[in-house]
């Protein structure tokens, strides 16, 4: 099966278990590795291979969100991987990769997706970088530190670009979960709690993803990275900037109250779009939406 086929039909498709959907999805990419603390950082690769008679593809980071793996990005996979080569880390700490170096920085995880990127490509490459939650705060310094090799950056739900709020939700402990069941079900709800724009709005497919990059996530960004260090890095990023949000994301309304002091005033030059209805995890719940808009941004700035 060829990747357009096999990306083909929905994600998942009609009968189709999530279980099968994952590895249908995996199964069309290459799997690289490049070096990471004392392991390896896992890439999963889409479209990047072009046959005699085709145009290279411009190649496109996606980074995943917090306590995450690639899958974050399995309902876009699809119409990104026509066009573009895709590039998807599970970034140090997360999935299948190896922890970053100690002691744990930003400045080390940058590192090991640049030389990464680079050994799999060249330290020419230009490139667009797309990060959903906690994975914009790291596409924002991957971003500073690559400079005029990026085309664009695109931040989808970035909830640490005015800071971060504490939310109050009512989480549930899947670890003491007595039973698959209830481990599933602890999972459902904290997905209607904090992703999506409800509860109701949970389906099968994401729950099986979180439940399996859950027990994955090793690192705990909060631990060495301060909530106001986003923004003077994204001064920084010459790239032209923009951030998507869902409409009913909880860390919207606080986004939207600190816009004008921490964005507006200070210069950061960042573009801001709403996706009217769509939960923090809009990439998934709203893919269609989303896909639409990230592919007129990229071809916004695509090289000439």
């Amino acid at each position: 099966m060829d990747m357009k086929e096999a990306l083909s039909g929905g994600m998942p498709r009609p009968g189709e278990t999530p279980a099968a959907c994952l590895e249908r999805v995996a199964s069309v990419s290459e799997r690289k590795t490049t070096p990471c603390g004392e392991g390896d950082l896992v890439w999963h690769v889409w479209g990047a291979e072009s046959g005699a008679d085709e145009e290279k593809k411009t190649p496109v980071i996606l980074m995943h969100g917090n306590f995450g793996s690639w899958p974050h990005w399995i309902r876009n996979i699809p119409a990104f991987a026509e066009k573009y080569a895709l590039y998807v880390p599970d970034l140090p700490g997360f999935g299948d990769s190896a922890p970053p170096p100690k002691p744990y920085s930003m400045n080390g995880i940058v590192e090991a997706v640049i030389n990464g990127f680079d050994a799999l490509t060249s330290p020419e490459t230009r490139l667009h970088i797309a990060g959903f939650s906690y994975g914009s705060t790291v596409s924002g310094f991957t971003a500073r530190a690559l400079g005029e090799r990026v085309l664009s950056l695109c931040l989808c739900g970035g909830s640490r670009i005015a800071g971060m709020q504490d939310l109050p939700r009512d989480f549930r402990n899947w670890r003491k979960a007595e039973s698959d069941e209830e481990r599933l079900a602890a999972h459902r709800h904290n997905l209607g709690e904090a992703m999506f724009s409800g509860h109701g709005a949970v389906d099968d497919l994401a729950v099986a993803i979180q439940d399996w990059i859950a027990p994955r996530g090793r690192i705990k960004p909060r631990e060495f990275l301060r909530p106001s260090d986003l923004v003077p890095a994204l001064k920084e990023v010459v790239a032209p900037k923009l951030t998507i949000w869902g409409t009913r994301d909880p860390y919207y309304p606080f986004l939207k109250s600190k816009w004008q002091e921490a964005i507006v005033d200070a210069n950061v030059g960042l573009a801001l779009q709403e996706v009217e209805g769509a939960g923090h995890w809009a990439i998934y719940e709203y893919h269609e939406e989303m896909n639409k808009r990230l592919l007129a941004w990229f071809a916004a700035n695509d090289p000439k």
